[in-house]
């Protein structure tokens, strides 16, 4: 109640009032607007987003746009949430399964599969459907649609396979009788980490611009969370890789210290001693004392 949305030179500031009607108010009617608002040049507008009314006169406000309303909504807070996860959530496989249940929520998809690359393939690593989380040997998906989307680095939207011969003509589609489906790879400075697949087959709905412009959205910013977790990994494999060598040069140079003199030779009338001090942790020099007879 009282949230404002300033659009340009306009804002639009919501009521709720359960008993009110939606209307229109004139600019003097918004409380606050004195302080820290916009010039009086702007022009404000205020609606009351209540049960609908049907007195004469007035345009009711339909249930259709309460539920659109509604759901753009619920689209911008799990947009939200993924958001703050990717800044909070280190752990892949969590942060994933998180985004594939927000997805679920809002896109009722007979079949749900997150891809990431493994030696040069790109290998289901997370699939679901409308009722939950599946193994992911059942991972329903085109793969024909799937090769487009990753050589073209392009996410790929089909409202219908029927109208793209190549697509319909796929055994995958054929067999899993896709009738709709979205795919849209996770790329970050033209890198592919993954892709994200969606397919029906019209038993929820088909899918619309609404749900590829939301994948496409969470795709990018996974593609930023899985960077993140491969260069960690290349970190953690770097600093165990120098912990290793570390530890391996600490051996040579203590069996190399090993094999030189411990004590030097005592002879009348001559001081000897020897020492080795390599450069780093190891060095190539060798010495040694070598007795020639009893006189030497």
């Amino acid at each position: 109640d009282g949230d404002r949305l300033i659009l340009g030179r306009s804002i639009l500031t919501f009521f709720y009032n359960e008993s009110a009607s939606p209307r229109s108010r004139k600019p003097d009617d918004v409380q606050g607007a004195s302080s820290g608002a916009p010039s009086s040049e702007s022009t404000m507008v205020s609606f009351d987003i209540g049960t609908p009314s049907h007195d004469a006169g007035e345009q009711p406000f339909s249930e259709a746009a309460f539920r659109e309303l509604r759901k753009a909504n619920e689209r911008l807070s799990i947009f939200y949430d993924f958001g703050r996860d990717v800044g909070n959530i280190l752990d892949i496989d969590r942060l994933l399964a998180n985004v594939a249940r927000g997805i679920t929520k809002l896109i009722p998809a007979d079949s749900g599969v997150i891809f990431l690359k493994r030696l040069d393939e790109y290998q289901p690593f997370l699939c679901w459907t409308a009722e939950g989380f599946r193994d992911v040997s059942l991972a329903a998906f085109s793969r024909t649609a799937l090769n487009r989307a990753i050589q073209q680095k392009r996410g790929l939207f089909v409202r219908d396979t029927a109208s793209e011969p190549d697509l319909s003509a796929a055994e995958s589609v054929r067999q899993l009788q896709i009738q709709s489906t979205i795919i849209v790879p996770i790329v970050l400075e033209k890198e592919v980490f993954g892709a994200f697949s969606l397919s029906s087959s019209g038993r929820h709905a088909d899918f619309g611009p609404d749900d590829f412009a939301l994948v496409s959205g969470i795709a990018g910013q996974i593609a930023v969370a899985l960077k993140n977790a491969h260069l960690a990994e290349e970190i953690k494999r770097t600093t165990e890789e120098k912990v290793r060598l570390h530890k391996e040069l600490e051996i040579a140079a203590h069996v190399q210290k090993s094999i030189l003199p411990a004590d030097p030779p005592s002879l009348p009338g001559l001081d000897i001693a020897g020492v080795s001090i390599p450069a780093r942790e190891v060095g190539g020099d060798f010495f040694d004392y070598i007795p020639l007879g009893t006189d030497s």
